[in-house]
């Protein structure tokens, strides 16, 4: 029995940690990684596969990689083996994570399985953040950020907002010490969007604990981008310039780009095929300064807007609206409940919805990136919470 059970706790690590995997942006064997961790969990959760039910946020996003077909017989110079390999690289990607959060209902004790993940992931950050920033270990930039120095390990930029989960995770379980370090990582990467994404979710928590009135947490939204701007705006001494001017450009390319075929889109990466070169041509003609090459839109809804078009727009604002559903659900449930022994699934849905308001800086809708992975695993948690029978 207690095999097991030890058994039981090492696949659902597995599977929480197994996006670790795909932290390296340049990696090589991305891919590779991406059908065998696929397999791997397919193999183990084969036989929930007849509970799978394509609703809510799963039909959407079966609609929009299925979309990735379709947009090959209305966009010019369409690749239909393209569009099916890129469907079928986002079912692979997608898949397991449904599959997991039917295999979840068996596990006992899966809560405390799922707790011992994060501090596991704790401890990865701990010893990558400070070799980096102290020994040069992988990543790290010798200026720039809060501390003078940026360093990022082996983790990479795209791991930072899950540096807002630990901390909200940890504030919420009253563990100081691991609290604090969390927010010390999180300084160390110098991430500007993950200190905006962190200042949110203590904020939402507080209008959630202390019913705050909701006009201003709605006023707050809605001046956000005004905010943002006005960091770029007024902190180049930060570098913040060379951010602020690589986004807006790429965002006039995304909106050029859409023009070209409203409907469909100009096809699924189809901007990272060109956006470099063309907007090196616009920066060259208008004399653009401090600017850093331009590989892709650096927004999700636009890069989505741009290359798939209203349909996939469409199929997106579903997705959308069902992660803020299920999350607002959650979070009415646990407020009403001690939130500190529902610490993982109420840090869960307030990091969605705050990384669904705020991280919309880089375009992290693909398969194989890390903050998908995690994403997708939120979106499970707040399932799983919500089916829960004593619920």
């Amino acid at each position: 029995m207690n095999l097991k059970i030890k058994k039981v706790d090492l696949i659902c690590l597995y599977f929480f940690l197994h996006p670790l995997a795909y932290t390296n942006d340049g990696d090589e064997f991305r891919n590779i990684k991406l059908v065998i961790f696929s397999l791997v969990s397919i193999i183990l959760f084969w036989r929930e596969i007849p509970l799978i039910k394509l609703r809510n946020e799963k039909l959407f996003y079966s609609l929009f990689f299925f979309l990735l077909i379709a947009q090959q017989f209305f966009i010019g110079n369409g690749n239909f083996i393209f569009g099916i390999k890129f469907c079928i690289a986002f079912l692979l990607f997608t898949f397991p994570f449904w599959l997991f959060e039917k295999f979840s209902n068996k596990v006992k004790n899966f809560d405390l399985i799922i707790e011992k993940g994060i501090d596991i992931l704790f401890f990865i950050c701990l010893i990558n953040y400070l070799l980096s920033f102290f020994i040069g270990f992988g990543e790290l930039y010798p200026s720039g950020g809060l501390l003078g120095r940026r360093a990022f390990g082996l983790l990479g930029d795209s791991y930072i907002p899950m540096l807002s989960f630990l901390q909200i995770y940890y504030f919420i379980k009253n563990k100081k010490i691991f609290f604090y370090f969390s927010i010390i990582f999180l300084l160390i990467t110098g991430g500007k969007i993950g200190i905006l994404l962190t200042s949110f979710i203590f904020l939402l928590d507080g209008l959630i604990k202390r019913k705050l009135n909701k006009n201003i947490f709605l006023l707050f939204v809605i001046l956000i981008p005004f905010l943002i701007y006005l960091l770029f705006y007024f902190g180049v001494n930060l570098n913040l310039d060379y951010s602020y001017n690589n986004r807006l450009i790429s965002y006039l390319f995304a909106f050029d780009y859409f023009k070209e075929s409203p409907l469909f889109g100009i096809g699924i990466n189809g901007g990272l095929s060109r956006l470099i070169s063309e907007s090196n041509e616009f920066i060259y003609i208008f004399n653009i300064d401090n600017t850093y090459n331009i590989y892709q839109v650096h927004n999700t809804i636009l890069r989505v807007l741009s290359e798939t078009g209203i349909a996939g727009i469409i199929a997106l604002i579903g997705i959308y609206f069902n992660l803020f559903n299920n999350s607002i659900k959650v979070l009415t449930k646990v407020r009403k409940l001690d939130v500190r022994n529902y610490a993982l699934y109420y840090s869960s849905a307030i990091w969605l919805i705050s990384f669904l308001i705020i991280y919309q800086g880089t375009a992290w809708l693909l398969p194989g990136h890390p903050i998908f992975g995690f994403l997708l695993f939120s979106s499970s948690l707040n399932n799983i919470y919500l089916n829960k029978k004593e619920i």
